[in-house]
């Protein structure tokens, strides 16, 4: 079965957030793109988080733009994908794509990987 590929735009924001986006049921995100630009002299950061986890961190100069492509942060349904800055003239976007689940995946499975599901370690990632 061939999945449905879109390229989506996750968040596009100016401010400090945070903002929140919930990967609707039956699909997965992937982040292949941030973006940000600052209109202000200051620095200011940039983050996205996973739930409450981190994953994405990057300083923003002054009057300067960021893009960080080739990125691969993946997102399983009903998983939340917060954004937010510290500086409220920096401008930030987050695109990729928006994945249709298969089947399999859309009647259960969670699409995690089996050590998060607590599978038997190798002994190559035990303690890892």
């Amino acid at each position: 079965m061939p999945w449905p590929t879109y390229s989506h735009r996750f968040h596009a924001h100016r401010g400090t957030g945070p903002w929140e986006w919930v990967v609707p049921a039956g699909k997965t995100a992937v982040v292949k793109c941030v973006t940000a630009y600052n209109g202000d002299v200051a620095a200011g950061t940039c983050y996205l988080q996973l739930d409450d986890l981190t994953v994405f961190l990057t300083d923003v100069p002054g009057a300067k733009s960021v893009l960080q492509p080739g990125l691969m942060l993946v997102f399983n349904e009903g998983e939340k994908m917060i954004a937010g800055t510290t500086n409220p003239s920096i401008r930030l976007t987050v695109n990729g794509y928006l994945l249709t689940n298969p089947p399999a995946r859309a009647e259960g499975s969670s699409g995690r990987s089996p050590v998060a599901e607590g599978a038997e370690q190798s002994p190559a990632t035990a303690g890892a």
